[in-house]
Formats: structure tokens, sequence, C-alpha cells
């Protein structure tokens, strides 16, 4: 286990919030044969979920991490 940082510690609660609700966007688009704003939408999440990785990503690689 390691320590990381408040701001790293909330970006991955985001992350886990934000993969649910793709998920559950992609299953409602393709139940409701993919209504225009649900596909939008679909895709904004999708492009948002990445920036927080590569967000998620930079913090994780310029912080040395502290064992608990």
């Amino acid at each position: 286990r390691y320590r990381v940082s408040g701001r790293c510690r909330l970006s991955l609660r985001a992350l886990a919030a934000l993969v649910l609700l793709q998920v559950a966007l992609g299953v409602i688009t393709l139940l409701l044969a993919v209504p225009a704003h649900l596909g939008i939408l679909h895709l904004t999440v999708a492009a948002v979920l990445f920036m927080l990785l590569v967000l998620i990503n930079f913090e994780l690689r310029n912080h040395a991490p502290e064992t608990v």
C-alpha cells in the first residue's frame, strides 16, 4: 500500500464514479436504440474520463510513493 495525496485520492474516486456512469450510459444508449443526445453524452463522458486518467497518471508519476 502507498500513501497518495488528497488530490489524487479524490481523482481516483471520481474515476470510479465516471467509469460506472460511462457503463450505465452505454447500456442505456444501446437499449434505447442510440438516441443522439445520449450518444453525445456517452462520448463526452469518455473524453472527460480520458482527461482524468491523464491527470491521475501525471499525479502518480511525479510524486515519490510513501509506504504506509
